[in-house]
């Protein structure tokens, strides 16, 4: 019988040519805003508290953005 986090966290494997890692994180972000939205949408989460939530995830893209351009930088001096 599939679990319930199957059914809500569906895995694919990677298929791109960049960083799967990225990848990831940006299906993660995709999936927490509309999260977020269908239960505001739907009435179970103040505006307010959707509009908290998805700040904190765009934060939290952005941490992983500056992150990911250190750590590319990082390589391309390695290569120099």
């Amino acid at each position: 019988m599939p679990k319930l986090k199957d059914f809500l966290y569906p895995e694919q494997p990677y298929r791109g040519d960049g960083d799967p890692e990225v990848s990831q994180a940006l299906i993660d972000f995709s999936r927490k805003i509309g999260y977020l939205v269908n239960l505001e949408s739907n009435g179970k989460l103040k505006p307010e508290e959707a509009y908290e939530g998805i700040k904190g995830a765009v934060k939290e893209l952005k941490k992983l953005k500056k992150e990911y351009k250190k750590l590319l930088e990082g390589d391309e001096d390695d290569k120099a």
